[in-house]
């Protein structure tokens, strides 16, 4: 009877591994249909490449923009002034996109040729008891002068299929010329002279004492609504100038006097791309051709 029990539990318990082999072989065929239907047969992982929807290329684009520049300058020892239109701002831009590092596609630069102006008005001033006066600089209480620069600024951008964001910050070299001041009205008629220049006789002109070359900081932000090959970008800059208008020692040599070039300057215009924004390059349509006829692949061939 021992022998039988012994024989009976050890068939039982062969069943139950063979029920247990089967339900394992069983699970492994669905896992393995599975896989087969998300990774046919001869797909490896390492060959999946994900497709964007929008890639934004390495590209080039040369545009013209104008605009209105609000000129200030910012005096040691202070001075109030107030941010006054002079004229018209013109820029010729050549702007080249690119990826940093070969794999993220925010950044760029820009270079350029502008037209612009500068200068300054003094701001009325109320003293106290009650009486209106305005500063003066030399017998003049007012002056602007016209700008040729050449900006190089750094380009963050973010773009979307029709529009783009963009964030710029640089220098700037310049040189000023055709200047008119404003003679005081105090001194209009008063013949006087300022470190021994007359007033009237250098209303139109630049004296030695003046600093004609023009440099500083330059950054802004804007935005672009893109048709290609067409780009309309609106912008708003601020320019920051490090020449003094003068030469700081002229009216004393132990006290030193500053002028500083501080400038508003909104623009719009248009931009046209010299190569492709997004999509194959012709580059990239020559170099596949190029393989279909010399290096054809499997994949070309089919």
């Amino acid at each position: 009877m021992k022998i039988l029990s012994y024989h009976i539990g050890g068939r039982a318990i062969l069943t139950a591994l063979a029920l247990l082999a089967g339900v394992v072989s069983r699970a492994q065929e669905v896992r393995e249909a599975s896989q087969e239907e998300l990774f046919p047969q001869g797909l490896e992982l390492d060959t999946v490449r994900i497709q964007r929807s929008f890639v934004v290329n390495d590209y080039s684009s040369i545009g013209v923009e104008a605009g209105l520049p609000f000129n200030s300058m910012l005096f040691n020892p202070p001075k109030s002034t107030t941010f006054t239109n002079f004229g018209t701002h013109f820029d010729l831009l050549y702007t080249h996109y690119s990826k940093l590092f070969g794999y993220m596609p925010y950044f760029g630069y820009q270079i350029g040729l502008s037209h612009t102006t500068g200068g300054f008005r003094f701001k009325e001033i109320e003293e106290k008891d009650g009486t209106k006066t305005i500063p003066h600089l030399d017998g003049f209480k007012a002056a602007h002068w016209k700008v040729v620069e050449a900006p190089f600024l750094m380009v963050f951008h973010v773009d979307a299929a029709h529009f783009k964001i963009m964030a710029k910050a640089g220098i700037y070299v310049g040189y000023r010329y055709d200047i008119h001041r404003t003679i005081h009205d105090r001194y209009v008629d008063s013949g006087a002279r300022f470190v021994g220049y007359s007033v009237k006789e250098y209303q139109d002109a630049w004296r030695d004492i003046d600093r004609r070359m023009d440099y500083g900081l330059k950054g802004g932000a804007g935005i672009a609504y893109v048709l290609d090959p067409f780009e309309f970008h609106f912008n708003a800059s601020v320019k920051y100038g490090w020449s003094s208008l003068y030469q700081p020692d002229y009216a004393s040599p132990y006290y030193y006097r500053f002028s500083y070039p501080f400038d508003v300057i909104f623009t719009a215009g248009v931009h046209y791309q010299l190569t492709r924004r997004s999509g194959k390059t012709r580059a990239q349509l020559r170099r596949e051709a190029y393989d279909a006829i010399y290096n054809p692949t499997l994949e070309t061939i089919q």
